[in-house]
């Protein structure tokens, strides 16, 4: 059961010059009985016919609308983060007298998939409502147990405190081996019926027979990840109180860059009014924040079992780049004979083998047990997520002639500005570039505040020649950020399946071994060129050398017996 609520003083601070409705979902964790608010993340415009509009009341909120963004953000998340409720800038009595309405919202949030179901806490069913008034700045918090056919709103302390530098972003991978056969009859549903059914069996053993190692070794589902001092700042209070001269020191050693979400620094003093500090920022470059507040945990994670192999990458697949492919198995419509199989292999066989990474987003006192918990879930996810997308490819390519060999869609780390140490993601075929990936963070991954007071934002505050600067407008409204918190191509991390195994100098272009071959060939031509004095001696010393063995082998013909 929730029974505090915390957020950061930048949190709180985005909507600082709010004064009208807005909504937004609420991106969050839970550590214990308590749910840290990491970032608030705006609904997109309402599609209604050709154009978009953006509700003005509670009463505007489609239920429908509302699920499916929800979704979407599903998506992106890591383990250990989930999609905790909806944010809402409202006077109490609007909420009061929508209360209905609320509920029917909440409950509609999408269930997670039934295999993860079986991992998830009961808190997960739990859903909050931040309440925000936009005259007095003041923050109320509700519970909703979304299990329960009727319940009723319970009040939760909310809190304002800082707690993102006790997280740590924690990674690993798995190998996936899959093989199927697509459905002669390519519809969307049957296609990803198919693909379900094939890899259900493999996530159930990742569920039920996989364990983690960490750095090299196993260790008992209670005991710390991360043992050293240095990485232990509690999310719980007393543990903050109890480790805070060791946080001071280690913030100290960190960098300037005071903890916040919005990785800006601070001054030394501080607006109040109501639930919101108001800090003066000190002016910092985005890169550095994204290298200081977006690292990953120094430790090793191996997932193993039956079904989870040491992945090794051999000589023959070094072309893939992230190691993740899906083989259609087209062959111009006709059967053939598998070397490795007896008999015939249909043409529709589907092949998916690669190297899938699982990332987290917990307290860096985590335990084994919930470490392993949340990359569980976050590959389920994944492998879950892409299977989607792919299906979708081959359902828009089933008339097309379709290839032997697609790439199935890489994942793509995001790092907004608004809380760079949140390991965010996307995923972008081989077709795709980075404008694409920038367009949808665009659109489902804006942070609440950042338009201000429901205002449109001023064209000079976007930067035209940005990537991914081009977005529609309809209704006075612009989908883009401000440039405080504007996204382009520098928040991807591209490099996140790339191979461990394959170091960058061990790689070779075909321009490279052009290169090597011709500074390999060059002395040897340089050396037989005619102009070269060497060469007529080296010529010279032969040539006699085969006359004194013809002497001899003449004359001792010459003198032998007959």
């Amino acid at each position: 059961m929730i029974k505090l609520v915390s957020y950061e003083p930048s949190f709180a601070s985005r909507f600082a010059d709010v004064s009208e409705f807005q909504c937004g979902l609420l991106l969050g964790g839970i550590a214990d009985e308590e749910e840290c608010l990491f970032l608030p993340i705006e609904l997109p415009p309402m599609e209604v016919g050709p154009s978009l509009t953006r509700p003005k009341c509670i009463r505007d909120l489609n239920e429908r609308w509302v699920a499916s963004h929800c979704r979407n953000l599903n998506r992106m998340i890591p383990g250990g983060v989930r999609v905790s409720g909806m944010c809402l800038v409202a006077s109490v009595s609007e909420f009061n007298s929508s209360q209905d309405h609320i509920h029917k919202i909440l409950r509609s949030f999408p269930k997670d998939n039934p295999i993860v179901e079986e991992i998830v806490d009961v808190h997960y069913h739990e859903r909050l409502l931040l309440l925000i008034d936009p005259v007095t700045k003041s923050f109320t918090c509700k519970v909703f147990d979304g299990d329960l056919q009727h319940s009723p709103f319970r009040s939760v302390s909310v809190k304002s405190r800082p707690f993102i530098n006790s997280y740590k972003s924690f990674k690993t991978y798995i190998s996936l081996s899959l093989e199927t056969v697509l459905p002669t009859d390519r519809k969307k549903e049957e296609i990803l019926l198919q693909l379900q059914a094939a890899v259900s069996p493999y996530l159930h053993s990742l569920l039920t027979d996989a364990n983690l190692l960490v750095n090299g070794e196993f260790r008992n589902g209670s005991d710390h990840v991360l043992i050293d001092g240095t990485d232990f700042s509690s999310v719980s209070q007393s543990s903050v109180g109890k480790h805070g001269r060791k946080s001071n020191r280690a913030a100290k050693r960190r960098s300037y860059v005071t903890s916040g979400t919005d990785g800006a620094g601070q001054t030394d003093f501080m607006i109040e009014r109501g639930d919101i500090r108001i800090n003066k920022p000190v002016k910092h470059s985005i890169q550095q924040v994204h290298v200081e507040q977006g690292s990953w945990a120094d430790v090793e994670l191996t997932i193993f079992g039956p079904q989870f192999p040491r992945w090794q990458r051999a000589g023959s697949s070094s072309s893939l780049e992230s190691g993740t492919s899906s083989d259609t198995g087209y062959n111009g419509g006709a059967d053939v004979i598998d070397p490795y199989t007896t008999g015939y292999v249909p043409v529709n066989r589907l092949i998916v083998d690669g190297r899938i990474p699982g990332i987290a987003f917990l307290p860096s006192n985590v335990t084994v047990n919930n470490l392993l918990q949340a990359l569980r879930k976050d590959l389920i996810h994944s492998i879950l997520a892409r299977l989607e997308l792919l299906t979708d490819e081959l359902h828009i390519t089933s008339a097309e002639l379709e290839v032997p060999r697609m790439l199935l869609p890489q994942r793509v780390l995001v790092r907004l500005p608004a809380c760079p140490t949140l390991p965010l993601s996307d995923y972008k075929f081989i077709s795709e570039t980075a404008d694409d990936v920038v367009a949808r963070l665009h659109y489902f991954c804006i942070p609440m505040g950042v338009h201000g007071a429901g205002e449109m934002v001023d064209d000079g505050t976007i930067d035209p020649t940005s990537s991914g600067a081009e977005s529609s407008t309809s209704g006075g409204f612009q989908s883009l950020p401000s440039s405080k918190d504007f996204i382009d191509a520098s928040c991807l991390d591209t490099t996140l399946e790339k191979s461990p195994e394959i170091i960058g100098n061990d790689e070779y272009s075909e321009t490279e071994l052009i290169e090597n071959m011709t500074q390999t060939v060059q002395p040897v031509a340089q050396f037989m060129s005619f102009s070269n004095p060497m060469f007529w001696v080296a010529s010279a010393v032969v040539l006699l050398c085969c006359c004194l063995l013809s002497f001899t082998l003449i004359g001792s013909r010459y003198h032998a017996p007959i």
